[in-house]
C-alpha cells in the first residue's frame, strides 16, 4: 500500500513538474564544481530548495505553491545566513 501511494506520488509529481529534479541534479553538479563549499552551506539547504523550485516553475510556471514555497525558502535562507531579524528601511 505505502509503496503504491509512493508510485503515485511520483507519477503526480512527473505530470506537474516534469524532470525538473534531473535539471536541479545538473544545476547543483555545474554549481558545486564553481562555488566554494563554505559558501554553499551558509545558507543550508534553503539555496537547495529554491533551486529545485526554480527548475519546477520552468515545466508549470502558474503553480502558485511553488512561488509560495519559494518565498518560504527565501525566508528560512536568510533567518540561516542573518539570523531572525528583520531588515528595516
Amino acid at each position: 500500500m505505502i509503496l503504491q501511494s509512493t508510485q503515485q506520488l511520483i507519477d503526480e509529481r512527473q505530470k506537474t513538474h516534469g524532470d525538473a529534479h534531473k535539471l536541479t541534479n545538473a544545476a547543483i553538479k555545474a554549481i558545486v564544481v564553481h562555488v566554494p563549499a563554505s559558501t554553499l552551506l551558509m545558507a543550508g539547504i534553503s539555496w537547495f530548495m529554491i533551486l529545485n523550485k526554480l527548475m519546477r516553475l520552468l515545466y508549470n510556471p502558474t503553480n502558485i505553491d511553488t512561488w509560495q514555497d519559494i518565498e518560504g525558502w527565501a525566508v528560512l535562507g536568510r533567518r540561516e545566513v542573518h539570523g531572525n531579524v528583520e531588515k528595516v528601511t
